[in-house]
């Protein structure tokens, strides 16, 4: 038996191993709203909806959103828009997902009423899909994870992609371990162990069955009250549900808990942080690091990142490395720590840090694109740039739901691109259907960015290329959008313009 075998069938056992484990995932390094922001953000929404007669848009969308550039759009529109009254109302939020939003959609749209719906989000579930979604891309995923695991046992691989490689076996390993897809729970609940239910929660939350995520969430906790799993679960759908009061209950009955304490140490720190008790929402973390010091990576991110805020940056590069000496094999370690570098200005470490990151997985592409752009190393930025973004599965069940309950009511939908990113990604998730239009953020920025310094637009690179964006950049968003609604709507649709909407 030869040494590369030997050291395959060492890593299969490896992988068999950590098949099942689950990593807590969850990018921080956004600006912190709490809760009283979200008032005033209501209040602002509700402001002049009696008024007869005007246009209503309401937007969707995450952190790059909320506050961002829908005030600024609602007055473009205004200001240009004749005898039209429009009003914008910002339903964006840090953090959100599209679970979140399907759970709110139905009653939003009674709420306001509105004639346009614009949804630019996404970032934060995966993705952007330029690959099949349907049986093709399945069986075309599990063959080119099968034909990686084959040349890594042929030792066809240098040790540069070899780590790519050992993560791509590990998805043929949860495939086979995966059991055949069950259309529903079985009706005898005593057949039902505490997993099944907490499983069965997990998909019925994804599809936005949020009814039944809760009683199988319940039940999981009946059947193992000592697992804090199905007690932080349930939490964050309370949360989401904007019920405080109910999830931080949960929380800290899951901390009494024998088993996977620490998930909900980290949960409750997320509350604390949202409420701007950032103090508190610290020692969460700090409990729940000293718990499970190798399981809890999201706790770093956040710690680090309620340190950065507060400026506390050489504490913040502290953790961020302490996080990769932790987490060695994590590319999200590398990916916290470069970004804070290259959000310093540090080029040469952020290169150094996400190269390292780049021999785990080629998702880092985009940073080492930016860091190129930002030192005038173009061709090197062309080369690692373009990457597209796609969505896992129920992520893209999600948007097409939201996308069928919105044009059954007859609303207007606009499908907004992030900044430089490019917008054929979006028609392949949401197709081309009557009343859905695109509009894309790429030859304002790019022209913008000729004459302006890349932190004249943005406040971060949180997505590796682009980022929240600045007062001017927001403007960008708005300003682009504002002439896409005049031209696409109000307007001959086969003008072009700088904003021109893309049928």
């Amino acid at each position: 038996m030869n040494d590369d075998f030997r050291a395959y069938i060492k890593f299969l056992g490896n992988a068999a191993l950590k098949a099942g484990l689950a990593i807590i995932i969850l990018f921080a390094c956004v600006g912190i709203y709490n809760r009283s922001s979200l008032f005033l953000q209501e209040r602002r929404n509700l402001k002049g909806l009696s008024a007869e007669g005007g246009y209503k848009i309401l937007c969707f969308g995450d952190s790059t959103t909320q506050a961002q550039w829908p005030p600024i759009l609602e007055e473009e529109l205004n200001r240009r828009g004749g005898n039209i009254r429009f009003k914008v109302i910002d339903r964006g939020r840090v953090f959100n997902r599209i679970s979140r939003v399907l759970y709110f959609l139905e009653g939003d749209l009674d709420k306001y009423q509105p004639d346009m719906v614009v949804v630019m989000m996404g970032m934060l579930e995966g993705r952007w899909g330029t690959k099949e979604t349907g049986w093709g891309g399945w069986l075309a995923d599990r063959f080119d994870s099968f034909w990686a695991g084959v040349r890594l046992l042929v030792g066809r691989w240098g040790e540069g992609e070899r780590r790519n490689g050992e993560r791509k076996l590990i998805k043929v390993f949860e495939w086979l371990e995966r059991r055949p897809k069950e259309e529903a729970p079985p009706k005898e609940a005593a057949s039902l162990k505490a997993d099944d239910y907490i499983r069965w929660g997990k998909r019925y939350r994804g599809e936005g069955r949020f009814d039944k995520a809760e009683k199988m969430f319940k039940q999981g906790i009946a059947a193992s009250p000592g697992d804090a799993s199905g007690y932080v679960l349930l939490g964050r759908l309370y949360q989401a549900k904007d019920d405080d009061e109910k999830a931080e209950e949960l929380y800290r009955a899951g901390i009494r808990a024998v088993n996977q304490k620490a998930k909900a140490y980290f949960q409750l720190g997320n509350l604390y942080r949202d409420r701007g008790e950032y103090d508190r929402a610290k020692r969460m973390y700090v409990a729940g690091m000293k718990e499970a010091p190798r399981d809890l990576l999201g706790g770093y991110i956040e710690l680090a990142e309620l340190h950065r805020m507060n400026g506390e940056i050489e504490e913040a590069k502290k953790i961020y490395e302490k996080m990769i000496k932790t987490f060695p094999e994590n590319p999200y370690a590398y990916d916290s720590l470069g970004t804070l570098y290259l959000e310093c200005q540090e080029y040469e470490k952020a290169e150094e840090v996400f190269n390292r990151g780049y021999l785990l997985t080629p998702e880092f592409e985009q940073g080492l694109s930016m860091i190129y752009f930002l030192q005038g190393k173009t061709e090197l930025a062309k080369k690692y740039g373009g990457a597209n973004y796609r969505l896992p599965p129920n992520s893209l069940r999600g948007y097409r739901k939201l996308r069928d309950v919105v044009l059954g009511r007859g609303i207007k939908l606009v499908c907004m691109q992030y900044p430089r990113c490019p917008v054929a990604d979006l028609e392949k998730v949401f197709g081309k259907k009557a009343g859905i239009r695109y509009v894309e953020n790429v030859a304002n920025f790019e022209k913008a960015l000729e004459t302006h310094e890349v932190k004249e637009i943005f406040r971060d690179l949180f997505f590796g290329n682009f980022g929240h964006c600045t007062d001017l950049g927001n403007r960008l968003i708005a300003e682009n959008l504002a002439d896409a609604i005049l031209r696409g709507v109000f307007g001959d649709r086969d003008s072009v313009g700088r904003g021109a909407m893309l049928n």
